[in-house]
């Protein structure tokens, strides 16, 4: 019996070597590895969050169709940073490419290994925009609020602050 589809909402990004090729060589990785490319975000410059002192950072969000659960589809990200040439540089440290489950259909997961939603999504402009641009009435399956209202909410959030 063949498994169901589902949606998920992929953030990529780097900002180490060539991080639009990088992205690119991601999004043709995952479809090479049975995942469905639906839409894609324009590519946003930003700078790093975290651990700042670092260069800014290209992303993008993508939603994509797939058959794989969201542990699989964890362990293939992972497999992919891996073979693109991503080394351990720390939390939020800088990266040749990083790929985050950031919704997995209306799934609510709390792993050791694995939250989805992503637990900073809402904290994230460079989530945010991307993810207003390609749907911007997508609730978020927790806080029950749309992107666009999570983008206002943090934009008013950083103008006061």
């Amino acid at each position: 019996m063949q498994r169901p589809l589902n949606i998920a909402w992929l953030g990529l990004g780097a900002n180490l070597g060539n991080p639009s090729q990088q992205l690119a060589e991601a999004r043709q990785l995952l479809q090479h590895s049975g995942v469905e490319l639906l839409s894609q975000s324009s590519l946003y410059h930003s700078p790093a969050w975290g651990r700042v002192e670092q260069p800014d950072f290209v992303n993008q969000v993508i939603k994509v169709q797939t058959s794989l659960l969201p542990l699989e589809l964890l362990q293939l990200a992972k497999t992919i940073e891996t073979q693109m040439g991503r080394t351990d540089t720390g939390k939020w440290g800088p990266r040749l490419i990083d790929i985050d489950i950031l919704f997995y259909g209306q799934q609510h997961l709390d792993l050791p290994n694995l939250q989805i939603p992503h637990p900073f999504v809402q904290d994230r402009m460079f989530c945010l925009q991307p993810l207003c641009e390609l749907q911007p009435d997508l609730v978020h399956p927790t806080l029950n609020k749309t992107m666009q209202e999570l983008k206002d909410a943090l934009h008013t959030m950083e103008e006061c602050s």
